[in-house]
């Protein structure tokens, strides 16, 4: 008898020696499955019977990759019911899952209250520090501190670039970490913010207004602009806006951007004309820059 096909049936459906004698004739999955069954077999009943530990190590058994819907459900209920017992390892183990949304939807909010409710209870280590961090940040930014709106975007940021499908909710509290940084006078945050306008990231879509903030800080933000220009080179359509930024952030001094501009004129693209004569007095331009 095959115990199941293991993508495809509830986890731990299966009886132990179906599973012994998969593992035995040299199936990897089963031997996994195996492992985990019988971690969940000795676990189990001694959670229901109020040792909060064995609940925590259930909890990751649950956590363990695939996991399905009713695993997660299973596994937050275990952490939550630990958490509420005040065990705060488990508000700290919440935090993170909350904190990272990986394993369930991400929600910052909820995850420091779950760090601050586990440095309440004692709890010390980085997740602690970060949503203390991240609090004292987002308090900041309401207030108009700019460097706390950067630490706040950049923090989110660190989340949304680790690969997977970022939620609305977590591009929208970037942009508005990025807008308020712009209000505060930050011309680089109002380069990011227009970038995230310009893609449709947490705001609605807006090229017009987004090239038009970009033009006005390119000056005072030079390395933002290259950035944000360099963007555009890879879209036919809005390439030919990049070649003009490029000369802004070339004049602020930005070495980067006087090398895409030599390029720009000397093979005529992204909105500038060929012309030998000028690529050759802005690659030089360069040279100097470069070597100071």
């Amino acid at each position: 008898m095959t115990c199941r096909a293991f993508a495809s049936s509830p986890r731990f459906c299966c009886s132990i020696p179906p599973l012994r004698q998969a593992c035995q004739r040299g199936s990897v999955s089963a031997c996994s499955l195996l492992e985990e069954t019988q971690r969940h077999e000795s676990l189990e009943p001694i959670c229901k019977a109020g040792q909060v530990q064995a609940c925590l190590e259930l909890a990751e058994v649950y956590l363990r990759e695939p996991c399905s819907t009713g695993d997660r459900a299973r596994a937050l209920e275990l952490l939550e019911g630990a958490c509420n017992q005040k065990k705060a390892s488990a508000c700290t183990r919440l935090g993170e899952l909350f904190g990272e949304g990986r394993s369930v939807g991400l929600d910052l909010e909820r995850a420091i209250t779950l760090f601050e409710r586990a440095a309440a209870l004692g709890e010390t280590g980085a997740g602690i520090r970060w949503a203390r961090t991240l609090r004292a940040n987002r308090v900041g930014c309401d207030k108009g501190q700019g460097k706390d709106c950067v630490a706040l975007a950049e923090t989110c940021g660190e989340i949304y670039r680790r690969g997977e499908e970022p939620p609305e909710s977590l591009l929208l509290l970037i942009f508005d970490a990025r807008r308020k940084g712009c209000d505060s006078g930050l011309s680089s945050e109002c380069i990011h913010a227009a970038s995230m306008r310009f893609n449709g990231l947490g705001a609605a879509p807006d090229r017009s207004a987004a090239l038009s903030s970009v033009r006005a800080h390119c000056l005072a933000a030079p390395a933002q602009c290259v950035q944000f220009a360099q963007q555009l080179t890879e879209d036919p359509s809005s390439g030919p806006e990049a070649g003009p930024l490029f000369e802004k952030a070339c004049e602020a001094g930005n070495v980067e951007a006087c090398a895409w501009l030599g390029r720009a004129y000397s093979e005529g693209l992204w909105g500038m004309k060929q012309d030998a004569a000028a690529a050759a007095k802005v690659l030089r331009r360069a040279e100097t820059l470069g070597g100071r």
